[in-house]
């Protein structure tokens, strides 16, 4: 499975190792984080993997299966709809949004797209 893990701070780098630990089967294939440093850090961790510097973006063009979210909670909407539409796999870190309208909004595309995405996950 080729992922894009998005969100590169304490808990992107705690996925990041997981999925490093799970290759071949899993790969990390594109990172991001809109914090420079950080998408760097993470790149130097995985050669060959892309790094985007916007994670809607690197979801709307990476060459992935899954994305992972690990971003600030105000970004995790954009960026799971984004995997929705795309028919990515998606595990979003919670909460899935902040709102119930935005979380409604999810839902209501996954179900468009005919099968389940997202999966919500609290990894501790």
């Amino acid at each position: 499975m080729r992922l894009a893990l998005t969100g590169l701070g304490n808990m992107g780098m705690a996925h990041l190792e997981i999925f490093k630990s799970l290759q071949p089967q899993a790969r990390i294939c594109a990172v991001a984080d809109s914090h420079v440093p950080f998408a760097e850090r993470a790149a130097a961790r995985l050669p060959g993997a892309r790094v985007f510097h916007d994670p809607v973006d690197c979801v709307n063009s990476a060459d992935v299966d899954a994305v992972v979210v690990a971003t600030a909670d105000d970004t995790h909407h954009d960026i799971v709809a984004a995997g929705i539409a795309r028919g990515l796999f998606v595990l979003c870190e919670k909460p899935l949004t902040t709102s119930a309208d935005q979380s409604l909004q999810l839902v209501n595309a996954e179900r468009a797209a005919g099968r389940q995405l997202v999966q919500v996950g609290y990894m501790r």
